[in-house]
Parts: structure tokens; sequence; C-alpha cells
């Protein structure tokens, strides 16, 4: 029998800033990582779970990337190749939230590209802000030197994402290939300080109804907490006299190439 590549992560979103001032914040979150063609075999295999159709968890490809008119597989190949990244046959997982009772918002959805050897070979880091705007930032995975656990990347902030924090800037990500846990670390740049730290770390569980219960039952309305969140910080961080940032004009392209950066250190 074929191994199911796809799963669940239960872990924590950690977020830290840290100008003007200190302000910090955690919550309990599970993501789904999907193998983009395994999607038809999860929606026969879970009761819980549906692609395409209405479910307390659904996942809708029209949902994420840039074009409804093509598979969202054939989508994030036609993006990884912006970077000269070919996934060819390779497997491509998707970190993510999906509907829950109908309801979806990703502040950040992570596709993971494979070599049809089953190496990581890039990485899209699409960002999704609450007014609708949607940025993908694609980036080749540099095999890692040293023996180093983790990749180090960066690419140069384009999109608005908080009306506390100018666009200005560049993102540093850190990351592993996901297994047993999944780890995967955002740092906010400005003029070489760090702005903001944002972190999310989960430990792997096998995609059942009985994992999905019992993740539900503590997340009963994981979408709905997410934007909740988002908003009732958005209320701290005002109160603590943060001052508000003018939305500029969503970037026009909505997708930029970034670095890996092999000999950073952590």
């Amino acid at each position: 029998m074929t191994a199911i590549h796809s799963r669940l992560y239960q872990g924590r979103v950690f977020h830290h800033r840290f100008i003007p001032r200190k302000h910090r914040f955690s919550y309990s979150v599970f993501w789904l990582y999907l193998d983009l063609n395994e999607l038809t075999l999860l929606h026969k295999k879970l009761w819980f779970f549906s692609y395409n159709k209405p479910n307390i968890l659904s996942f809708y490809e029209k949902d994420f990337g840039r074009n409804a008119e093509i598979s969202l597989r054939s989508d994030a190949i036609e993006r990884f190749k912006l970077a000269g990244i070919d996934v060819g046959t390779g497997r491509i997982c998707l970190v993510c939230n999906p509907r829950c009772f109908g309801y979806i918002f990703n502040p950040i959805a992570v596709y993971y590209a494979f070599t049809p050897t089953d190496e990581l070979a890039g990485v899209i880091y699409e960002v999704t802000n609450t007014f609708g705007d949607r940025h993908s930032y694609i980036i080749p995975v540099t095999p890692r030197q040293g023996g180093n656990k983790y990749f180090v990347q960066q690419t140069q902030k384009a999109m608005h994402v908080s009306p506390f924090m100018k666009i200005e800037g560049d993102y540093n990500f850190l990351l592993n290939t996901p297994s047993d846990i999944l780890s995967l670390r955002v740092d906010h740049l400005q003029a070489d300080q760090r702005v903001l730290r944002a972190c999310f770390t989960g430990r792997a569980q096998a995609l059942t109804d009985q994992n999905l219960t019992r993740v539900l039952l503590k997340n009963p309305m994981m979408t709905g907490k997410v934007m909740g969140s988002i908003h009732l910080e958005a209320l701290k961080l005002w109160t603590k006299g943060f001052p508000l940032i003018k939305r500029p004009p969503a970037p026009v392209h909505g997708t930029s190439k970034g670095i890996s950066l092999v000999n950073k250190r952590l």
C-alpha cells in the first residue's frame, strides 16, 4: 500500500513585536499538511474532510494560489518555475488552514516542492492579509552545509500585512523539512533590526477522523480563532499607542523571489 504523506500538525503560534515597544502573544493551533496529489484520496478516506465540497473541514483549491482556471498543483508548478525551480513529477505539499465550517483565512500558507528523489527543492510562502491581498514569496532551497538541521531563507517584504508595521524591510525564514516536527520562524527585519518574530512549531499526527475530532474539540473554529485573534491583538496594539500605517497599494505582480542563506548563522 502506498504511504500517505499528508498529515496533521498540532502546536502553537507565537508572535513577538520588538518595535516601537514589546508585545507578545501565543495560542494553540493545528495545520494540515496536504500532498496536492492526495486530495481525492483524503476526500474518500475521511468523514470530516472534503475536497472542493462542504464539510466540517474542507479544502477548496480556489482558496489558494493565483489562477482558479487550472489545478492548484499546476499553478504552484508555474510559480516555482519563476524562481528556476523545476518540480517535475515531484511532490508538492501545502501547510495551511482548511475551511472550518465554511470559513477560511490563512495569514500564511507554505508550499514545499520536492524533487522526484524526494529532496526539498523550493518553498513558496503565500501570505494573505485581512484586506484580501495575496503575495507569494518563492525561494529555492540550497543544499544544507555543515549538517545544519534548518534552512535559512530571505526575501524583501513586498506586501502590506499589518496596519501597525511599515512595508519596508526583509523577511528571514528559518524552517525544516516537515517530518515528525514542523518548525517555521519568520523574522521581519528593518535596517538589520528585528521588528517582529513569528513562530509555529507542531508535532505530526496521522490524518485520521479520530485525530481530526480531537483537535476540533480543542479548537472548534480554528480559522475563526485566527481571524479573531488578529483583530484582538490589533486592538491591544492600538490601546498601547502603536502608530497606524496607511495601507499602500497591493503589489502588482503578486510574486517575488528570494534567496537561501546557506552560511547564515542561526
